[in-house]
């Protein structure tokens, strides 16, 4: 069966909203909690300047909801 563009598309947004963060996680302190340090090594702080490489896919997509006009 092949899969059509709108079922493409559905099943690529419902995998979207399953990504979250893990518990601990903050979104003033990020991975702090887990022993990691903000700064650019951090998936968030990267994707909060617009860095595409190496940055959190769940910032980054939040990013560009936020960004989005009504």
């Amino acid at each position: 069966m092949v899969e059509t563009r709108s079922q493409k598309k559905h099943r690529e947004s419902e995998q979207k909203q399953k990504l979250t963060h893990p518990e601990g996680w903050t979104s003033h302190l990020h991975y702090s909690s887990f022993g990691c340090y903000c700064g650019q090594s951090c998936p968030c702080c990267r994707a909060l300047v617009g860095d595409t490489l190496g940055a959190c896919p769940i910032c980054l997509e939040n990013k560009k909801k936020s960004l989005q006009l009504p």
